[in-house]
């Protein structure tokens, strides 16, 4: 669960900028390409959730 204090906003955020480090680091790294792979993994699920919960409050 997110606490309060750390927004989605500012989680994804925080996700973009690992996401930007790791493209601009990551090479032919298997581990950073692999850890690249789930931060995208991570964001996508975020935001889907973000949605779902979304759709299910305005029934």
């Amino acid at each position: 669960m997110i606490s309060q204090e750390i927004t989605l906003d500012k989680l994804i955020a925080d996700i973009d900028q690992q996401i930007e480090i790791l493209t601009a680091i990551a090479n032919d790294n298997a581990i950073l390409t692999e850890q690249l792979r789930l931060l995208n993994e991570s964001r996508k699920t975020l935001l889907f959730q973000e949605l779902e919960m979304n759709r299910l409050a305005s029934f």
